[in-house]
């Protein structure tokens, strides 16, 4: 061989060597028993060849126990009996809580390994992983999971049904690829035994797995009873029960407050009055009215001053000046003696201009105030007594939702985002508000224009509303939320 080859063939060696080095697992068999009752045994055989990057003390493994049935109910699995084993010895292992399962960290924490392979062995039981329907029971499994980072060099897995499974019967069917990929790079069949066998044809990348199917006639499998799926949807779904019997208590008591307290009167006789009720103010009556406080109220209680002789209103080029009538004797309406202490607390004469726009400011709040003490409580009856027990209902109807989770920890964004939009909400609440009496009030260019500044500047924290809304009932349920919109 000339010295040209034997340096192609050593850089060629040299090349391969970091690949061929690379961590990665070399074969994963899963091998499955399906019982009559329902459970199952899963041993799990993981060769691995680790290199001290990814693969340090050991390796995890991610067990999903929540997901969706065909008709969206959620569904909960437990993983017992688990244990663990490298190249057939026992080995340290614990578990952790994660979002919609468990994962299982093998390995000693104070031991690093030396490089090479490692047969890992991993048995557990679980239940509830059949799929029960008309005409068929089948299992579905995904064999290796999508959470590798590093190739599956072979992929496979052998299930033994119940003996009484006629072999053929049996439907087989696999797919390989990324989470909902279709791959077909398997090949599948019945043993002698009547066991179904599935391989890879092709190393799986990262983040790619092995999922089968095998599907056989029904009678040979025992079916949950109603009562044991009835039991299992309590207590799977216990948060949103708790949820959904809080809302038909909140919506009653609603309803019943309702008809209570917040039913409108029969109408009686209309009696048409021509002249004002006598000891009422033009802004008094717009208070009772409107039970809330604007500022065509401080005008209107302005211009009544000025027609009962207190004040002088004088037009100064387009400007407004307000002058007080020393001696004035005119009965003063409610909240009007208020109104001219603080109007003229420093002098007879007012120019409406911005440079006083804190006096005004204040004697706007003086007057509201005043017209607040003189007839909120003689004709407006809030049932705030009402209002606060629906809260406190809402309030214990999501603390149930969350705390009667099966995963507190999963529930977590949603508590979040419970207390994060309560602020929110406030906040939007008091913008709504301002954008309403904005508008109200939008008389000519700058009103208009003020309140179009200050709607453009409550558009975004109304998104954030949505949206905070959106992410809470992904987070939680529409239950929940529809909870808190009420």
């Amino acid at each position: 061989m000339s010295l040209l080859n034997r340096t192609l063939i050593l850089l060629l060696f040299l090349a391969l060597t970091p690949v061929m080095a690379a961590e990665r697992i070399i074969k994963f068999h899963a091998d499955i028993d399906v019982y009559s009752d329902s459970s199952m045994k899963v041993t799990e055989t993981i060769t691995v060849r680790a290199e001290g990057r990814d693969i340090k003390r050991g390796i995890y493994r991610d067990l999903p126990t929540t997901y969706e049935d065909a008709i969206g109910r959620r569904v909960t699995v437990a993983y017992t009996h688990i244990g663990v084993l490298r190249d057939g010895a026992a080995e340290p292992h614990f578990q952790k809580d994660m979002s919609n399962g468990i994962r299982i960290y093998i390995g000693d924490k104070n031991r690093h390994l030396a490089k090479g392979e490692y047969t890992y062995t991993l048995s557990y039981r679980t239940d509830r992983q059949l799929g029960f329907f008309e005409a068929h029971d089948e299992l579905y499994w995904n064999v290796t999971g999508n959470g590798w980072s590093f190739p599956i060099d072979e992929a496979s897995a052998t299930v033994h049904l119940p003996a009484s499974v006629p072999g053929a019967e049996v439907r087989l069917e696999a797919y390989t690829g990324p989470v909902g990929a279709k791959g077909q790079d398997f090949e599948a069949n019945l043993d002698i035994n009547s066991a179904a066998q599935f391989r890879t044809i092709r190393s799986l990348a990262g983040g790619e797995g092995l999922s089968i199917v095998v599907i056989w006639p029904k009678g040979h499998v025992v079916e949950p009873s109603t009562r044991q799926r009835f039991d299992w949807f309590f207590a799977d779904n216990a948060g949103l029960v708790a949820g959904a019997a809080g809302l038909i208590i909140l919506l009653l008591y609603y309803a019943l407050a309702w008809s209570r307290v917040g039913r409108d009167p029969q109408p009686g006789i209309v009696i048409p009055h021509y002249n004002p009720p006598k000891g009422y103010s033009p802004a008094s009556m717009r208070y009772v009215r409107r039970m809330d406080y604007d500022n065509r109220a401080f005008s209107a209680a302005l211009i009544n001053l000025a027609v009962n002789g207190h004040l002088v209103i004088h037009d100064d080029d387009g400007d407004y000046v307000l002058e007080k009538i020393p001696g004035a004797s005119g009965k003063l309406a409610a909240g009007e003696s208020a109104l001219l202490r603080r109007l003229f607390a420093d002098g007879d004469r007012l120019e409406l201009e911005r440079s006083n726009h804190k006096r005004i400011k204040s004697t706007i709040r003086a007057h509201g105030l005043s017209l607040e003490a003189d007839y909120e409580k003689r004709y407006f009856k809030t049932n705030v007594s009402y209002t606060v027990l629906g809260i406190v209902i809402s309030i214990v109807t999501i603390a149930a939702a969350v705390l009667m989770s099966p995963s507190i920890s999963e529930m977590a964004p949603a508590a979040f985002m419970v207390v994060w939009l309560s602020g929110w909400s406030f906040g939007v609440f008091v913008l709504s508000k301002a954008v309403y009496m904005a508008w109200q009030n939008a008389n000519g260019f700058v009103g208009v224009t003020g309140a179009v500044f200050i709607t453009a500047f409550a558009l975004p924290f109304f998104g954030g509303e949505i949206m905070g809304i959106i992410f809470l009932a992904k987070a939680a349920s529409v239950t929940l939320v529809v909870t808190l919109l009420v």
